[in-house]
């Protein structure tokens, strides 16, 4: 039997972890449609914030990571028409589950549309996204309506593969999800986002995952090297997470947005802007602030130089083992 999820539960849980009411209340909801696309199946495996929580469990693990959408992977190849189809069939049914957990969703066919679906086959690896509305029932009263944004990726290569994991929601009973991203994969994918536009948030994941997970760095090293070969990025640029010398990284954190790394950690830690410029153009370059992305801001390092030392106490293992080997250069001889 499925437990009923409440707003006296959601208050409980906000309290117990430190996030806001509203935080809770979302994560219920993602998590409440995560439930339904397991019991309706389908060729789509979850990877994102969600699958990070479900690693970060443990009595050294005090600070929530809040997710506000869901990241999805459709394993089979992108066909415009085809996959169209099938996405519009599996949102609907999503959608209509009834679970009686006291969650209600509106049909996805009263708001059906897919972004960017008609430019996908312009793309080798596309992402289409939609929104999703849901609320929690209340007795003969409900929430309003919480709009939150599904992604679904195509073509992607998804080496190690994809894994079951038993999902342990915020509220309710655990339950049982198919498909979802392999930890070294999801590790790989933040590296490689640190070396083309490294995020604050990708950065403090990789803090709390590396650590406290078994990792393996061959596996890491293979998928992270295949998305490298994709954009030629440059693996290199692994040395800029160590050694607090991410402000040398030539696309340091915000760096479209402000001048100095400094000046990105105010925004995103403390919720400082020393510019001008504008919200949506600061969560674009900087992503959204600590205070999205975790229950309890003020268990973060205050200070950028604090929290870089342990982002280099987390990695420097796993990056050393990652970062291309030096060729000897030929004019160097040892001697006897």
């Amino acid at each position: 039997m499925t437990l009923l999820a409440t707003l006296a539960g959601i208050e409980n849980e906000a309290r117990r972890t430190g996030a806001s009411v509203e935080q809770v209340r979302e994560l219920v909801l993602l998590e409440g449609f995560m439930r339904r696309a397991a019991w309706v199946g389908g060729p789509f495996m979850l990877k994102g914030s969600l699958i990070t929580r479900q690693y970060l469990s443990g009595p050294e693990q005090d600070n929530e990571r809040l997710s506000r959408d869901i990241d999805w992977v459709c394993t089979e190849p992108f066909d415009r028409e085809r996959s169209a189809r099938q996405l519009n069939t599996w949102a609907q049914s999503v959608t209509t589950v009834c679970l009686d957990d006291g969650l209600h969703f509106r049909p996805f066919t009263e708001n059906a549309f897919w972004r960017m679906i008609d430019y996908a086959m312009d793309d080798d690896f596309p992402t289409v996204s939609t929104d999703i509305d849901g609320c929690v029932l209340d007795g003969d009263s409900q929430t309003p309506l919480h709009r939150f944004r599904l992604d679904v990726s195509f073509n992607l290569k998804l080496d190690p593969p994809p894994v079951p994991l038993h999902y342990r929601p915020c509220l309710g009973e655990a339950f049982h999800l198919p498909s979802t991203c392999a930890l070294d994969l999801q590790i790989a994918w933040k590296l490689h986002q640190c070396l083309v536009r490294p995020r604050f948030k990708d950065l403090l994941d990789l803090m709390w995952l590396v650590p406290h997970n078994p990792v393996d760095a061959d596996a890491v090293g293979r998928a992270l090297r295949a998305e490298c070969a994709q954009d030629k990025a440059d693996m290199g640029r692994l040395r800029y997470l160590l050694n607090g010398d991410m402000p040398r990284h030539p696309e340091f954190p915000g760096q479209r947005a402000v001048k100095t790394t400094a000046q990105a950690w105010e925004y995103w830690r403390h919720g400082r802007m020393a510019n001008k410029m504008g919200q949506w153009q600061v969560a674009v370059h900087i992503g959204e602030p600590a205070s999205v992305c975790v229950s309890r801001v003020d268990a973060l390092p205050g200070q950028l130089e604090e929290f870089l030392a342990q982002l280099h106490e987390a990695l420097h293992g796993l990056v050393t083992a990652l970062l291309p080997k030096a060729s000897p250069r030929r004019d160097v001889f040892l001697k006897a």
